[in-house]
């Protein structure tokens, strides 16, 4: 046996020429375009549907106003990841309510249209408060007097 392995030339190994080279580090495999194309309506209306109401996952509105926006921005994205349109993404807005804000919603006149930001903005309209230029209410500055009277100067 010899003393040095590093001495004795692959060519004389039966099976050199047979084994395979190992590649370490391989060259950028490109992945399949299948793989990250982007999927269209058709194929988002047979995979993805709206969480019904009742769902743990829906998105809810119970009339707490900070929580409007954030209602209709969790609409809007389920309501864009299942491809609905603008019609279809109201109806499921009403269906997410409680009977006294549907009731409140419905009377609407923009519930009957087909454009998502109108819809939006005439009920945000309906609750003073709800969008971020409006905080707060008349009731509010009449509570903040009253505190303010209270305290000696």
């Amino acid at each position: 046996m010899p003393a040095n392995i590093s001495n004795i030339p692959l060519s004389t190994c039966p099976r050199a020429s047979s084994i395979p080279p190992i590649i370490l580090w391989p060259s950028v495999v490109q992945p399949p375009p299948y793989l990250f194309a982007r999927p269209t309506a058709i194929h988002l209306q047979y995979s993805c549907t709206m969480p019904s109401p009742s769902d743990y996952s829906a998105p809810r509105f119970d009339g707490h106003l900070p929580l409007l926006k954030y209602f209709f921005d969790k609409v809007d994205y389920l309501g864009d990841f299942c491809g609905l349109s603008a019609v279809e993404k109201i109806q499921h807005t009403l269906r997410y309510l409680n009977f006294k804000e549907y009731k409140t919603w419905r009377s609407c006149s923009s519930t009957q249209g087909s454009n998502w930001d109108v819809f939006k903005t005439e009920i945000t309209v309906l609750y003073p408060g709800a969008d971020e230029d409006r905080k707060y209410t008349v009731v509010n500055l009449e509570i903040l007097v009253d505190k303010q009277g209270c305290k000696p100067m």
